[in-house]
């Protein structure tokens, strides 16, 4: 079973355990419909957001509970920067003004986010499930928030134990991502903690949000003894949104 159907299948059986004690009725209100918001981080098109969704779908297709979805992409990866943050949730106020949900399910950090800060005013203090969310936090909150979710954590020392096994005279570890997008910076606090012990037998270098042809440039570069480590999804200056991962 993959990484992607195994975090599914989790976020299912929340949300199933949600519907049934949350919502009035639970799962025998056979004679009504639930309305869930599915708010993505990012776009459609994108893989991974569009196995998320493809789940999604296939899931509540074969529901006990009719369920009306309705999907908003926030399209974070091509558009990152608090700015384009705070216009964007003002639009979606604007097009939930007249919505009410039973159910907030959000997919990876940047949606998370935006339906913790503004479940108040967008959301109605609605039942939040998320999947996907990095460095995440669990005592920040408690049981009666009617927050959960299944969060991602990532296999950084397994991943770099075994590169080290291959590569054993590797002196520099380079990391190459980006800092721009709220997933982006909660991974690299997860690297960061992670590496703390490898600090003196390893040299750490980052690479942040360079452009493409710059980096391939210097990753030509590179000699024996310099591992890479791609810590996130890179966006090339094109005018068709390609996203590099």
């Amino acid at each position: 079973m993959s990484f992607l159907t195994t975090k599914l299948l989790r976020t299912m059986i929340l949300v199933s355990l949600w519907i049934s004690l949350l919502i009035p009725g639970g799962l025998h209100a056979q004679e009504k419909h639930h309305n869930i918001l599915v708010l993505h981080s990012y776009h459609a098109g994108l893989v991974w957001t569009d196995g998320l969704q493809k789940g999604l779908e296939q899931y509540f297709a074969n529901s006990p509970v009719p369920v009306h979805l309705y999907v908003d992409y926030m399209d974070t990866k091509r558009n990152p920067g608090k700015e384009y943050l705070q216009r964007y949730s003002t639009l979606l106020q604007y097009k939930l003004r007249n919505l009410d949900f039973d159910l907030i399910l959000v997919t990876d950090n940047d949606a998370y986010n935006l339906a913790v800060q503004h479940r108040d005013d967008l959301f109605a203090s609605r039942p939040i499930v998320f999947c996907g969310v990095n460095d995440f936090h669990p005592e920040k909150f408690t049981a009666e928030q009617n927050i959960t979710g299944v969060a991602e954590d990532l296999s950084v020392e397994e991943t770099l134990d075994v590169a080290l096994k291959l590569q054993p005279n590797s002196k520099e570890l380079i990391l190459i991502g980006s800092r721009l997008g709220a997933t982006d910076l909660a991974i690299n606090q997860d690297i960061e903690r992670s590496l703390r012990r490898y600090g003196h037998g390893l040299k750490i270098t980052t690479w942040r949000d360079i452009p493409i042809e710059k980096l391939q440039k210097k990753v030509a570069t590179l000699k024996p003894g310099q591992l890479i480590f791609l810590s996130s999804v890179l966006t090339p200056p094109r005018r068709d949104g390609f996203i590099l991962s």
